[in-house]
């Protein structure tokens, strides 16, 4: 039986499985503030926040605080906003096409010190001859940013 242990906590150690927290020493709360956006495409702020707020509440023991009371404060940027056209048709009308979203993030601590910050890309394509939108491509992109986020909020920094 002692041998069965040892082999387990020999495969969970090689596997990088690890039985510490997710939340860094001394955090256990995170304000999000409603991204900025200095794009020329409005409201993406919005759907980006609340994506970011519902993955962090689905996904990390963190707890959503207000920004008087919480131990991090994370603040982002959409940097830029992109729809470049990858096909045309005869016509010059766009059958397929993606969104590139470029996102910047700071986390700071209850003291203002920045303990990370980090940019990242993410895109999605559509096609309008299989009945995709800018919308579906933008959701889609806007969804793997917040995993980008929730994901790094994980690891360490």
């Amino acid at each position: 039986m002692k041998r069965f242990w040892v082999v387990l906590a020999l495969a969970c150690a090689s596997c990088g499985y690890s039985a510490k927290p997710l939340v860094r020493e001394g955090y256990r709360t995170v304000a999000i503030a409603i991204f900025e956006n200095p794009t020329v495409r409005r409201a993406h702020e919005f759907d980006l926040t609340n994506a970011v707020t519902r993955m962090v509440h689905a996904r990390t023991p963190y707890r959503i605080a207000s920004r008087d009371s919480a131990d991090l404060v994370l603040q982002g940027t959409i940097l830029d906003y992109r729809t470049p056209a990858l096909v045309e048709d005869r016509r010059d009308a766009v059958i397929e096409s993606r969104v590139d979203i470029t996102l910047q993030v700071v986390l700071t601590d209850r003291a203002g010190k920045t303990v990370w910050q980090g940019s990242a890309v993410r895109g999605a394509q559509f096609s309008t001859r299989r009945g995709e939108s800018e919308d579906s491509a933008r959701a889609e992109a806007i969804e793997s940013l917040a995993l980008w986020v929730v994901t790094t909020l994980e690891e360490k920094w």
